[in-house]
């Protein structure tokens, strides 16, 4: 029994070893998923002058998230690094809108959406 949880244990941790060794090459899986996020975000963007106030909001909030992407990305892909994120695009977004949701807590995303509000007003 012990010389079995000894290989176990011996096995995760070759496993763990030779994910990191290839760090060069996950960051730059990391970097593309990224791409492709400020992408859409930009997509979304182009809905700003929706007549629809959710999916001006929502808009908003792409431009947000695409800005702050592209100012973090270096750093959102050593964070990514960190937590050995899977490799796909499904749990690199989720930590991509957890670490973008982290950064603007749901207050200042509210100042920020008011003011957008405003500024639709005023043209």
């Amino acid at each position: 029994m012990l010389a079995i949880t000894v290989l176990l244990v011996a096995f995760l941790a070759t496993q763990g070893t030779c994910q990191s060794t290839d760090n060069p090459n996950l960051a730059k899986k990391y970097s593309t998923f990224i791409d492709e996020a400020i992408a859409k975000c930009r997509t979304k963007a182009g809905f700003l002058d929706s007549k629809s106030q959710n999916i001006r909001r929502q808009a908003f909030i792409a431009c947000l998230k695409g800005t702050y992407m592209k100012a973090n990305k270096e750093d959102l892909v050593s964070y990514l690094i960190t937590i050995d994120a899977a490799p796909s695009r499904n749990r690199v977004q989720y930590h991509l809108n957890k670490r973008f949701y982290q950064a603007f807590r749901p207050r200042e995303l509210h100042v920020f959406l008011e003011a957008g509000q405003m500024l639709n007003r005023s043209n």
